[in-house]
């Protein structure tokens, strides 16, 4: 019995005398038991965690960020390494029995008032059971909380057994492991048993337990409050160790400030002039959440913000998580004087919030309000604003104006006039400070002893003037300027080479892209001003098609509509395109004066026939009025439109699967409803059973959904799916070569798992030796399946080229190699291990390969103690 426990049973006492509040009893039952499996987590964890085996310790690794109570029963069983709680059948049993009772009593089930003397009973047979089973609830302890240590004396509170009184407490730092900021169960007067951070006390009436790790990268806890309704977050640095992230998106800095992954555009970066002011309204200002850096292309934005983050990432922390996005489609490259795609990280305002969510909670979620109630302190970084559609631009503004001045800050990068909260403008370095900047770039990206030959030329005045016209003292054209200098060695032979007046320079200023084009995307580009308006830059993919006369010829359509796409001259959404912008509908206009006589007459006559008119056809609008009506009506009739365009079997099957997908996505992460969208895709399972899309989508949905009846769902679609006659795997299949990787890293991890389970089982004589050897033996002749079967996909995975996949895909084909690793291992396969290994040695990322190298070595030792 300690302080908590002696509260929560007044409560119970108090309640117990009272006929009319049995559900106030029921929640009370319901909380001490719960308190007391937390409980025994805690006293086993400091101790246990360590010694557990590889395997086990996995499981609680991936479990314990967020877990049900079965799983904290599962986890403390495993815990209980000197069976210390679990020894006793009847009490394992009752412990074990309980999440099931739970979950039907207040999760899946029903309990009305003609059933709440049955629950008390039952909750009471539990509680004597477990108080029954250990000295923890036998005997009465105190707790002591220590909140600071001074002149090597710790000072706290003791929470007196009995609930009613506490104390002050001290001791010298040397005679006791207590550490500050940690609670403690005093079990004699010179040993005590940690109980953080499962257990956690601010004052005597405030306790709590543990619910969730809801920040990893921080160490971020959740508990629930014992006795009110109420949470609380605490950090705990031990807890970053066993749960932080390595997935490519975020990393830790030097200050302890997360921020994601993006790659500077400098080598060195030299100030422009406005670090300081961007540096001060981050820090310093209290007007505005918002700040806009304005200035033309070239002169160094992206640079100065990025720098920024270098800076707020080492000493003073201002921010816990710091998130750069840049739009930016295309960059001016000064070594070749061309403009180059880039594709940027982020195109929508649902980017931004879905990666921010990743970013801070470790979720794809669109949900904004996950970002605007974040308590903690959040910079976000939107680079080249203006390459956004407005629609999106008018979000993004929109939810500037919701941000709280206290925790948020957002800095927007733009050449437009789009100016969101305190403007920051970056201009042209004068002639002065151009040479300044000139001899930076030759000091940072060349030998001292290229650059001795031009000191004169450096300082030279007149020259001077000379290389800020020719550069117009844009940065970008300064860096090209130095290079160019070094490259001829000779500064009269570039002397007169107008940089910013390059034709590629225009382009990258001024949007001159109409050059860069074949000759079937320059019809394509003349043709959409005669389709479109200022006001109204979008029109029908279809129509465009049709007006050109390419409907009949799709693959020299698409390609000339994707040349304009990745030129960022037009957004594809669907079955519409739009202009980016008015400037390059103006520079459209005039091209297509150029094109031949005889094609624009085909064009005028035809845009005669079908009108100019951008109207909606049915099934386009009616998935876009669902996918709308997910911010503005209720989760009903959300789902009632989705189903209304998955239901008409007129609808293309391109629009009836974005249907499906948004549906799924809107139960699942903008709701947390996994199981209404399990059911969704049940319903709808026929229709897209052959869909590799869509199979992946239903698989990867039940997976999530934990538990071994999603679980084995997940297993059986895939397999289900490979089985229909007109499913077939190819290599080339990106779609395909992700669910084969599934379907081998599912069965592998749900059997590997099941083993572990009977093995706790086993330790804790909870099935007799004749039971565990019968189950290993089915359990081993499924560790042959999985073999069999991944042979097959050892020899298709080899004809893939893992390298150039993408990422999601490729990280599910090396988790797929590893845990058929594993389960050779647990086969004695010991060959067929090596074989695996050595091929992802050779074959995968190098930064996957550590992995495969240690279980090398793991099948050695193993060799050699079967040998």
């Amino acid at each position: 019995m300690d302080f908590i426990l002696s509260k929560l049973n007044k409560k119970i006492n108090y309640f117990r005398k009272q006929p009319a509040k049995q559900d106030i009893l029921c929640t009370y039952l319901r909380s001490k038991i719960e308190y007391m499996l937390i409980l025994i987590l805690a006293y086993l964890w400091d101790d246990n965690f360590e010694q557990l085996e590889a395997d086990d310790k996995e499981f609680v690794l991936r479990e314990l960020p967020a877990p049900s109570i079965g799983v904290i029963v599962e986890i403390s069983r495993m815990l209980d390494l000197d069976k210390a709680f679990f020894s006793n059948k009847k009490i394992s049993k009752r412990i074990n029995e309980y999440p099931s009772f739970r979950n039907n009593i207040i999760g899946h089930g029903f309990a009305y008032e003609d059933a709440t003397e049955t629950v008390i009973d039952r909750y009471n047979n539990i509680i004597n059971d477990i108080e029954n089973s250990s000295a923890l609830f036998e005997n009465k302890y105190d707790m002591i909380f220590i909140d600071k240590e001074e002149d090597k004396i710790l000072h706290g509170t003791v929470y007196n057994a009995d609930g009613n009184e506490y104390d002050y407490y001290s001791c010298p730092s040397h005679a006791t492991t207590a550490q500050k900021n940690n609670l403690y169960i005093r079990i004699n007067s010179g040993k005590f048993k940690r109980v953080s951070p499962f257990i956690h006390i601010r004052d005597e009436d405030s306790v709590y337990m543990y619910r969730s790790i809801k920040e990893k990268l921080i160490g971020k806890v959740q508990y629930n409050q014992l006795g009110k309704t109420g949470e609380l977050y605490v950090v705990w640095p031990e807890l970053i160790n066993i749960t932080i992230e390595h997935d490519g998106k975020r990393k830790r800095t030097e200050n302890s400030t997360i921020i994601n992954e993006f790659r500077n555009n400098y080598k060195k970066y030299i100030d422009v002039g406005v670090k300081r002011q961007i540096k001060d309204f981050l820090t310093k200002n209290r007007a505005s959440a918002s700040a806009t850096v304005w200035g033309h292309g070239g002169v160094g934005k992206t640079a100065s913000v990025q720098s920024i983050c270098e800076d707020l990432s080492v000493n003073k922390k201002y921010f816990d998580y710091i998130v750069f996005y840049s739009a930016k489609d295309r960059y001016y490259n000064y070594f070749s004087g061309e403009v180059v795609d880039n594709e940027p990280s982020a195109r929508s305002f649902n980017d931004i919030i879905e990666e921010t969510n990743s970013v801070i909670h470790g979720e794809l979620s669109a949900d904004k309000n996950k970002i605007l109630n974040y308590e903690g302190k959040v910079l976000i970084i939107i680079d080249d604003f203006e390459t956004f559609p407005p629609d999106e631009r008018a979000l993004i503004e929109a939810f500037t104006r919701k941000l709280d001045i206290d925790r948020h800050k957002v800095l927007i990068t733009t050449r437009s006039n789009s100016v969101i909260g305190e403007e920051i403008r970056t201009n042209e370095l004068d002639t002065k400070r151009t040479l300044e900047f000139l001899y930076e770039v030759l000091i940072n990206e060349f030998k001292i002893e290229q650059i001795k030959p031009y000191q004169e030329n450096i300082t030279d005045k007149n020259l001077g003037k000379t290389i800020h016209d020719i550069t117009s003292g844009r940065p970008i054209f300064i860096y090209q300027f130095a290079y160019l200098w070094m490259q001829n060695g000779n500064i009269d032979k570039i002397i007169d080479k107008d940089l910013k007046n390059s034709e590629a320079a225009i382009d990258f200023l001024y949007g001159r892209i109409f050059d860069y084009l074949t000759l079937n995307s320059k019809k394509l580009f003349g043709t959409i001003s005669q389709l479109v308006d200022e006001d109204e830059l979008s029109n029908l993919v279809a129509k465009l098609a049709y007006v050109v006369e390419m409907d009949k010829d799709g693959d020299r359509f698409t390609s000339s509509l994707i040349d304009l796409q990745k030129l960022r001259i037009i957004e594809l959404d669907g079955k519409f395109f739009k202009v980016y912008s008015k400037e390059i509908f103006q520079i459209m206009k005039s091209s297509f004066e150029d094109l031949a006589a005889s094609f624009k007459k085909k064009v005028i006559r035809n845009i005669g026939r079908v009108g100019s008119d951008n109207s909606f056809e049915i099934d386009e609008a009616l998935l876009r009025s669902a996918d709308s009506s997910r911010y503005t009506e209720t989760e009903e009739n959300v789902i009632e439109q989705y189903r209304f365009v998955l239901d008409r079997s007129s609808a293309p099957s391109s629009i009836r699967f974005k249907a499906i997908l948004n549906a799924v996505n809107y139960y699942a992460n903008d709701r947390g409803k996994r199981l209404e969208a399990i059911e969704l895709c049940n319903t709808y399972y026929n229709t897209f059973r052959l869909d590799n899309r869509f199979i992946k989508l239903f698989a990867s949905l039940c997976w999530s959904a934990g538990g071994k009846e999603h679980k084995s769902k997940a297993i059986r679609l895939i397999e289900d799916h490979f089985s229909e006659s007109s499913a077939q795997l190819k290599t080339d299949d990106l779609i395909c070569v992700d669910i084969f990787s599934l379907l081998i890293l599912y069965k592998a991890i749900f059997w590997i798992d099941e083993r572990k389970q009977l093995k706790t089982k086993k330790r804790l004589d909870e099935i007799t030796h004749d039971q565990f050897k019968s189950a290993c033996a089915v359990q081993k002749t499924r560790f042959f399946d999985i073999l069999y079967e991944g042979d097959a996909y050892y020899q298709f995975i080899q004809d893939v080229d893992v390298n150039r996949i993408e990422a999601e895909v490729r990280m599910n084909v090396i988790s797929a190699l590893r845990q058929l690793v594993e389960v050779a291992i647990r086969v004695q396969d010991f060959d067929k291990g090596e074989e695996l290994c050595i091929y992802a040695m050779t074959n995968l990322p190098h930064a996957s390969q550590n992995a495969f190298s240690k279980r090398l070595k793991d099948i050695d030792y193993y060799r050699s103690q079967n040998s």
